[in-house]
């Protein structure tokens, strides 16, 4: 109900004492799940989403700042990273507010597997909220054929941006014509993930021919011994880059 706050949210099974595949934010050896990027994702102050019980396109303001000129883009995408469909219109919103945008209309299609992308711009074009769903005729979290994706080629590049704070800025670019999904950001010293290790972000879909770039923050990085190895994971690719 819109119309009752609240002052807190607990998200259970955030650290259970007992073992658990799923729903866990984090491990006993630092090693950081999909489901915080999903949790951190949320909680953006500016946020685009799909409302699954009504299908509209939601912008929620968090903030207490009000904002002009923004618009939200709804597309549509095969499993090769094509676009089907696209809808977007400009939006203001005021602090601490929601505006419903439009109904979400997937495509009549034969596509046995799409994408979904929701994008929030600022009036100079750049990316504000992005979110993507899964779908077929309509939402899925058991996406089909995932599995099945041609293989795709993921390119890393790295640098030292900030020796003193040892954070590595990463590029990961889609060199291929199908979608990546789920690419899993991890360091490697040694054969093993190099612990703890701090993402700004991982487990995110990339288009053909688009990039992303993240932050990795480690803990003495020039300090520590043997091989450094950054590694982007894909459904459909596996890549490495050496630092």
């Amino acid at each position: 109900d819109d119309t009752i706050g609240t002052s807190g949210v607990l998200y259970w099974m955030a650290h259970p004492a007992w073992y658990s595949v799923l729903q866990q934010t984090y491990s006993w050896d630092y090693k950081t799940f999909g489901t915080f990027y999903g949790i951190k994702k949320s909680c953006e102050p500016l946020h685009i989403q799909w409302n699954l019980n009504d299908h509209k396109v939601q912008v929620i303001n968090a903030s207490s700042k009000s904002y002009k000129g923004l618009n939200a883009k709804f597309e549509v995408y095969d499993s090769k990273g094509k676009s089907i469909f696209s809808q977007n219109e400009d939006v203001n919103i005021t602090g601490n507010g929601k505006v419903n945008v439009f109904e979400m209309d997937l495509p009549k299609t034969d596509e046995s597997l799409m994408m979904t992308r929701l994008r929030l711009t600022d009036k100079e074009g750049n990316i504000v909220s992005i979110n993507d769903y899964w779908c077929k005729d309509k939402y899925t979290n058991i996406p089909k054929g995932l599995n099945d994706l041609e293989q795709t080629t993921l390119d890393i590049q790295a640098s030292i941006r900030e020796k003193e704070n040892n954070t590595l800025e990463v590029t990961v670019t889609n060199n291929g014509k199908t979608i990546a999904p789920y690419v899993e950001m991890d360091i490697i010293r040694n054969g093993e993930s190099l612990l703890p290790s701090y993402f700004s972000d991982s487990y995110f879909n990339l288009l053909p021919g688009e990039q992303r770039t993240i932050t990795i923050e480690v803990p003495k990085l020039r300090e520590t011994e043997g091989i450094k190895i950054i590694v982007a994971k894909a459904l459909n690719a596996n890549s490495e880059h050496t630092i």
